[in-house]
């Protein structure tokens, strides 16, 4: 399985705000140093991927990414480049209060809105984390 075709392992999505622990999760799962980490809000800038054998889902893809939340001209691109790792996935977005799964149907002020079928779920961008499964590019 060491050799499956990155377009054929499953695809998983580290998302979320600056500085939660994005970096530190995929190291730790990892069991290596792959993403930098450090105290300082945004250090992550492009999405960093790491192929490996992931039991028992078998050969993945983590991809490690940029806080939603970032600010300036620079935030802007890095939240951009993050949103367009995996543009047309499936979504699954938890609160405190609720999870939903559904289809990325937009992105504003840090707001995500999610339709599952004709429903329509908007989560605030406080407290707001992301785990996106994918299978191929």
């Amino acid at each position: 399985m060491l050799d499956a075709p990155k377009g054929l392992r499953l695809h998983i999505g580290l998302f979320g705000r600056r500085n939660v622990g994005k970096s530190s999760l995929l190291n730790a799962l990892a069991a290596q140093s792959v993403s930098i980490v450090s105290d300082t809000p945004g250090t992550t800038t492009d999405p960093v991927e790491k192929t490996l054998e992931f039991a028992p889902l078998g050969p993945v893809v983590f991809l490690d990414t940029a806080g939603l939340d970032d600010e300036g001209e620079l935030g802007t691109q890095r939240t951009e480049r993050t949103l367009a790792v995996l543009p047309r996935t499936v979504y699954q977005a938890k609160n405190g209060q609720k999870t939903c799964t559904g289809i990325l149907a937009g992105y504003e002020d840090g707001a995500v809105t999610l339709t599952m079928g004709e429903d329509t779920v908007t989560f605030p961008k406080q407290e707001i984390a992301f785990v996106r499964l994918h299978v191929g590019f």
